[in-house]
C-alpha cells in the first residue's frame, strides 16, 4: 500500500480528566485542505523526504455560546 499515515479520532472533546459521556462536548472540525509545503519538524521532513502529501485542518471544541465547557471546568482534553 502507498498510504504511510492517517488521522483517525471521535469528535468529542471532554471537560473533565476522567474522559465519561457526562462530561463530552462536540468537536467541529473542517474540510481537509492541501498544503503547498511540510511541516517544520524535522522528524516529518525526515519521514517523509521526497514523498509526501500534507494536508492541514481546523478543530474546534465545544459548542458556541456553551455555558459549561471551558469557563466552567478550565480544562479540555481530546
Amino acid at each position: 500500500s502507498s498510504v504511510r499515515g492517517y488521522n483517525q479520532w471521535k469528535p468529542v472533546a471532554y471537560r473533565k480528566a476522567d474522559p465519561v459521556f457526562e462530561d463530552a462536548t462536540p468537536c467541529k472540525h473542517s474540510e481537509l485542505v492541501s498544503m503547498n509545503h511540510m511541516p517544520q519538524s524535522r522528524l516529518v521532513q525526515e519521514y517523509f523526504r521526497d514523498n509526501h502529501q500534507t494536508h492541514g485542518l481546523n478543530i474546534s471544541f465545544g459548542i458556541a455560546k456553551d455555558p459549561v465547557f471551558y469557563s466552567a471546568s478550565k480544562y479540555v482534553s481530546w
